[in-house]
């Protein structure tokens, strides 16, 4: 399935998205390179500067969270008004909305937008809607794909959770290290 051609070319947050894992991860990879130097070399100054931008990068983390946990809902509307879209196109523009809704009946084991296929609109229920007993899915993929975004960013959330305390346990560590280069220092 092309994201792209579905969410189209038009779709900055989508794009924002995509740069911005991008500049993180390059990010990660220079903050883990600094404190790598700073403990490997003993370096006091590249570990207060990781010390530095670890706490900021916490401090941000905890700010994304915040804020992922108060628009959750507009994520799971914005998933479930794209979802309605491709209904609404599914048989009549481009095969890639055909794909997402076959994908997304299969997989979450669904069937048309709020439990019924829709024959006049979008043609004769297609075998994705059906198990493979050939009895068709009852349950409407509109609330199938909201329970499905719900139990995972439940799942991101207690991941996000454990990275940051794993972040903090890291900060305490260059702390730690970096009081013992001190006392060494003076010794």
């Amino acid at each position: 399935m092309n994201l792209r051609k579905f969410l189209g070319t038009e779709n900055a947050e989508f794009q924002a998205l995509i740069y911005f894992i991008i500049a993180l991860g390059c990010f990660l990879s220079i903050l883990g390179t600094l404190g790598f130097c700073g403990a490997c070399r003993e370096n006091k100054c590249c570990l207060v500067l990781y010390m530095f931008l670890l706490a900021i990068f916490i401090i941000a983390g905890v700010g994304v969270g915040i804020a992922a946990f108060v628009f959750g809902d507009k994520v799971q509307n914005y998933v479930s008004s794209i979802t309605s879209q491709a209904y609404e196109f599914y048989g009549k523009e481009s095969s890639h909305y055909d794909n997402f809704i076959n994908l997304v009946q299969r997989e979450l084991q669904c069937c048309g937008a709020n439990g019924t296929w829709d024959t006049t609109k979008s043609g004769p229920i297609p075998d994705s809607c059906r198990n493979p007993n050939g009895d068709v899915y009852n349950s409407g993929c509109l609330n199938a794909v909201k329970a499905f975004f719900k139990k995972y960013m439940l799942i991101a959330a207690l991941c996000v959770f454990l990275f940051a305390l794993l972040q903090i346990l890291s900060l305490v560590f260059a702390i730690c290290l970096r009081q013992a280069l001190s006392h060494v220092e003076f010794d």
